[in-house]
């Protein structure tokens, strides 16, 4: 297995998680490989950044004694140099077939998740993505996709984490990936746009047509809490602990979203693994400004063996299951990442404080 959505934290958050330690983790979980994301603190954006992580990573197995793939996508900013600088260093870093690490592609996202790696403006994404035609990039793109114009934050009450979910609704997520597809196609993108963690059915639908259209390379990837979980969840006991981003949508949606899974609509799944103190995503913690935290995001590595036995448990073929946590991956990514089949262990939510998944791995 590879796991394409990992936080794996360090710098300055390694109170939450340390790089070593989400690498064992992973291990332990099955997976043969792992690719993080770059809204760290600092962010992944600069060649040292990159240099930085995989001497983290290469130290990390060494000390662990185990053989793990370690991808990183570079996070983009809004600063067009700074694309062109991330280009040079993926080049230099993209990893070799029977290399153990290297850099995979990009990410960025449609809204500040902390690290710098977010153009919020239309207007800078295209810019973004005009200068990765003028570079002749033709990796991946990985999308966050959340439009904040869409938001309606006088919804949010901590109090009732529900509603959480009505305050960045569904249309917020397909309108911008709509978006970014469209000036993709026009301006003749030559690598694959990834729009991360799918959360409505409204933005495969926008997925659905880019395909059909074969302009560009398109792909999707899903969540396990996208598929198993629903809104409604977060008004049940520890609701607060399943804010995440994007939010938990309606049960419908859900539904919707493994039905897309099995009739292959989607690319592969990934975990969203992002480990935050328990005081952070409960309020107790006080950011910058002294407002309460509430972080959004939980463990995902621990529940990824679980999510492959229900997907077996629920008639997915071993071919369904491999593609979509190991095949497609390799393909979308144009990596070579060797299969173990090492048994996982499924205890290891017990390494963490938040633990979202308990009433659903019974």
């Amino acid at each position: 297995m590879i796991d394409p959505h990992v936080h794996d934290r360090d710098w300055e958050q390694r109170y939450k998680e340390t790089t070593k330690h989400a690498m064992w983790i992973a291990f332990l979980a099955g997976d043969d490989g792992i690719i993080i994301k770059p809204n760290t603190a600092p962010g992944i954006t600069e060649r040292k950044h990159v240099v930085r992580k995989l001497k983290d990573s290469r130290d990390a197995r060494r000390d662990l004694g185990i053989q793990i793939f370690y991808g990183i996508e570079m996070g983009l900013t809004s600063d067009i140099e700074q694309v062109k600088r991330a280009v040079n260093t993926y080049r230099e870093f993209f990893p070799s077939f029977g290399d153990c690490d290297g850099v995979v592609g990009f990410k960025s996202y449609t809204i500040n998740s902390g690290g710098g790696v977010y153009a919020e403006t239309r207007e800078h994404r295209r810019a973004m993505l005009a200068t990765l035609v003028s570079e002749s990039y033709d990796g991946v793109v990985s999308w966050h996709c959340e439009d904040k114009l869409l938001f309606k934050p006088e919804l949010w009450d901590p109090k009732n984490p529900i509603t959480h979910s009505y305050s960045r609704p569904s249309i917020s997520e397909s309108s911008v990936a709509a978006e970014l597809i469209a000036d993709a196609e026009e301006l003749r993108f030559k690598g694959t746009m990834v729009v991360s963690h799918v959360s409505t059915p409204k933005t495969l639908d926008v997925i659905d047509k880019a395909r059909k259209n074969r302009i560009i390379k398109v792909a999707a990837e899903v969540t396990p809490h996208h598929c198993l979980m629903y809104d409604e969840m977060m008004s049940w006991e520890d609701g607060i602990l399943k804010k995440v981003n994007p939010p938990l949508r309606s049960e419908q949606e859900a539904k919707e979203m493994f039905l897309a899974l099995k009739e292959e609509r989607i690319d592969f799944s990934g975990s969203d693994h992002a480990s935050h103190d328990i005081d952070e995503k409960t309020g107790k913690a006080l950011d910058a400004k002294g407002n309460p935290m509430f972080m959004s995001g939980f463990p995902g590595s621990p529940f990824y063996p679980h999510w492959v036995n229900y997907l077996r448990g629920e008639g997915f073929s071993e071919e369904q299951i491999r593609n979509l946590t190991h095949a497609n991956i390799e393909r979308v990514y144009g990596i070579k990442v060797p299969e173990s089949g090492r048994e996982p262990r499924l205890d290891l939510h017990n390494e963490y404080e938040v633990d979202v998944y308990r009433g659903i791995r019974k």
